[in-house]
């Protein structure tokens, strides 16, 4: 749905943790400051031929469009041009590493995340910006990761030097593959990825580098979720209104309650229009790191969760935190946005809200918030009072079959075809149709791949005759 707005054996537990400190708005208080101009100055700045902005006031651009810069001295500014002025705070990732555990299945099983792939659907389509610390060349993500950006210096060049946004990455769209064991499997494997990389090696990055990562995701490279296992105990404003306009756009926010064991707020997940994610472990239980107030939205798997190894590039691994629950959610996001691509912030919310497996005190509460997101509970909400859906023809990556899956609703079996065609000439159509497995709802048509083949599908409905499949349909229309 690109382009579609609505407007590692191992124990992995790296948390992105932020270090502020509050100071005064001098020089020598800070090593730097993030900035934006009044929209007014910018305009009169901007009209100026004479010299840029940057040139004018010493200012190095962040996200310009927006007014937004960052500089290292404000003594020579005019604070009646700014709407805010804030200290350019440093995000740290912290680490440690234990080859020693074994994947736990509760990953999947406990959210019943099958439900969405037993139905085709996958996330095709849907492409998620992750600010993270970049992503590697992992052989379950070479299909799904696009190009992205080096936030801090402008490049493409998004190498984990960490090792978390690999791991997080994954979460959301590891391929299914054998050679790992299929123990790996992301939420949404079919979406498209966009790193976005804030920080490096030096295990610290600049707020300003999330703000603009922001604000590139919704600008340049049209994202319908971003995916911020991250997060500040301050309320900035530079950060807030980033969020903002990216909610303005239609893009969906998720972000990691944090891994302080505390009711510490962390930034964005803070923020009304970020679903926030917290923890609980395999007996469903919350973790005792995960934190716990009103920022908690839902929760999702966090302890010994399966993971993709950022340095084994063909492994697996296994981590710990918030910062792999948060990914976990957005990639079930992406499941939905692939069943209905106009689904609001609203929409979503009333939807997980309304599905998830209440734990902990009735209702809402702070350590679970509306409770574990469920797979199974969405799917069934989201297909109520059709007939039958389909996610359309798919390329099956494990034995390279044409497939089409159809979801029956309690309705008679429609008919529905795979045709095949030759250089734009009709050669055959499949109407051999099979039961899934265990269940006798869901039923598909396969055919082997050939790269001379194209395949469309097709299906009756009866109020317009047979009629082509291009994506996802829900029968009877509306």
């Amino acid at each position: 749905m690109t382009g579609i707005k609505k407007s590692a054996l191992a124990i992995f537990t790296i948390a992105l943790i932020v270090v502020l400190s509050k100071t005064a708005l001098a020089d020598g208080g800070a090593a730097e400051y993030i900035v934006k101009l009044k929209d007014e100055a910018q305009i009169a700045l901007m009209s100026e031929d004479s010299e840029s902005v940057s040139e004018q006031y010493g200012l190095e651009e962040c996200v310009p469009e927006h007014g937004i810069y960052v500089t290292d001295s404000i003594d020579e500014l005019d604070r009646d041009m700014f709407e805010y002025i804030e200290e350019n705070v440093t995000v740290e990732l912290f680490g440690t590493y234990d080859y020693t555990n074994l994947l736990k299945s509760e990953t999947y099983s406990n959210t019943a995340i099958e439900s969405m792939w037993n139905i085709g659907v996958y996330g095709a389509g849907v492409r998620v910006g992750v600010i993270d610390s970049g992503c590697n060349a992992h052989k379950a993500l070479s299909a799904n990761v696009v190009e992205g950006i080096n936030l801090i210096d402008g490049s493409t060049d998004v190498t984990d030097n960490v090792g978390h946004g690999t791991s997080v990455c994954g979460v959301i769209a590891a391929a299914y593959d054998s050679s790992v064991n299929g123990k790996v499997v992301g939420t949404a494997h079919k979406a498209e990825i966009v790193p976005l990389k804030f920080t490096d090696s030096s295990d610290s990055g600049l707020l300003s580098n999330i703000v603009a990562g922001i604000y590139a995701a919704v600008d340049d490279f049209d994202c319908d979720v971003i995916n911020m296992s991250c997060g500040t105990s301050e309320n900035v404003e530079a950060l807030k209104t980033a969020v903002s306009y990216a909610a303005k756009n239609g893009v969906i926010l998720v972000a990691a309650a944090g891994n302080d064991a505390s009711s510490a707020y962390n930034y964005p997940a803070t923020y009304s229009k970020v679903i926030g994610v917290g923890s609980v472990d395999s007996s469903k239980n919350h973790s005792s790191f995960s934190n716990t107030n009103i920022s908690v939205f839902v929760c999702a798997p966090g302890e010994s969760v399966a993971l993709l190894s950022p340095t084994r590039l063909s492994s697996t691994a296994t981590g710990s935190g918030t910062s792999f629950s948060s990914p976990y959610v957005a990639g079930i996001i992406a499941d939905m946005l692939a069943i209905n691509p106009d689904l609001t912030l609203s929409d979503i919310k009333t939807i997980i809200s309304e599905t998830a497996e209440d734990l902990g005190d009735d209702g809402y509460d702070t350590e679970y918030g509306w409770g574990l997101i469920r797979a199974d509970n969405i799917v069934e909400y989201m297909l109520a009072g059709c007939e039958y859906f389909t996610a359309g023809v798919d390329l099956c990556t494990e034995d390279d079959y044409y497939e089409m899956r159809l979801r029956l609703n309690g309705a008679d079996l429609p008919a529905f075809l795979l045709a095949e065609y030759e250089n734009g000439t009709l050669v055959d159509m499949i109407f051999d149709t099979s039961a899934l497995s265990g269940d006798d709802n869901i039923v598909l048509i396969r055919v082997p791949y050939d790269d001379s083949i194209t395949v469309k599908g097709f299906v009756w409905d009866s109020l317009g005759g047979i009629m082509p499949v291009s994506n996802i349909g829900i029968y009877p229309d509306g």
